[in-house]
């Protein structure tokens, strides 16, 4: 009989597609997958977890999901899933932001991520003590002045758009950032399911995950 502390999460990343399933707020299976195999593959991937502990989707508590923002087709799909299964099983459900999620990193400290948002633009979040406080997307010539009047020499600048656009970085910011085997470039399954847990906590759940696609927006807006 199942006690209702299981849980899925999904992360949807820019070439890969990630599922787990936790139990008490730790991840005992998960899968990833390359993410032109995930509208095929994803929901054979639930089963195999699933059965994995001889469980079933209605189980759960509820289902986890990355929210974006990030490649709109992938995002697009396993969001669909997600809140296809929640519509079936009646699961509530949590969004979470990628920027946010990856900012986790320093809950102590300011924070700026910077997502590969294509076409000369980049998605970017300004975190407080792990906390959102600013998200967008626009060109990199127009934000980075702003920006850099945001932070200072001491904040951390991280995501995977810092590689792609390391040059224009090292001119606007004055820093030269050399990324390790190890630099953060996008959120991670545990760090999805880590602000996941945080807003199911404070109850913080939906029926249906709207994918956070900032470029539909305008250049920068409060959280």
């Amino acid at each position: 009989m199942s006690d209702s502390s299981w849980f899925l999460i999904f992360n949807s990343q820019y070439e890969t597609v990630s599922l787990a399933l936790a139990r008490e707020k730790r991840i005992l299976h998960q899968v990833t997958i390359h993410k032109h195999k995930a509208s095929s593959e994803l929901i054979g991937h639930i089963d195999t977890l699933l059965s994995r502990e001889k469980i079933q989707l209605s189980d759960c508590k509820g289902l986890i999901g990355h929210a974006g923002p990030g490649p709109f087709t992938t995002l697009r799909v396993v969001l669909a899933t997600i809140n296809g299964l929640a519509y079936a099983t009646h699961l509530p459900l949590v969004g979470v932001s990628g920027l946010e999620a990856l900012g986790s990193l320093y809950p102590t400290k300011k924070c700026l991520v910077l997502l590969n948002a294509f076409c000369e633009d980049v998605y970017f979040g300004l975190l407080e003590q792990g906390v959102l406080i600013e998200a967008g997307a626009a060109p990199v010539k127009d934000i980075f002045p702003y920006l850099k009047s945001c932070i200072n020499d001491e904040t951390p600048i991280i995501g995977n758009a810092v590689i792609t656009y390391q040059a224009q970085i090292q001119t606007f910011f004055d820093r030269s950032i050399i990324p390790t085997p190890s630099f953060p470039l996008e959120a991670s399954i545990e760090q999805i399911a880590y602000v996941g847990f945080a807003k199911w906590d404070t109850h913080q759940t939906t029926n249906f995950i709207t994918p956070l696609y900032l470029k539909a927006y305008s250049a920068h807006m409060p959280v």
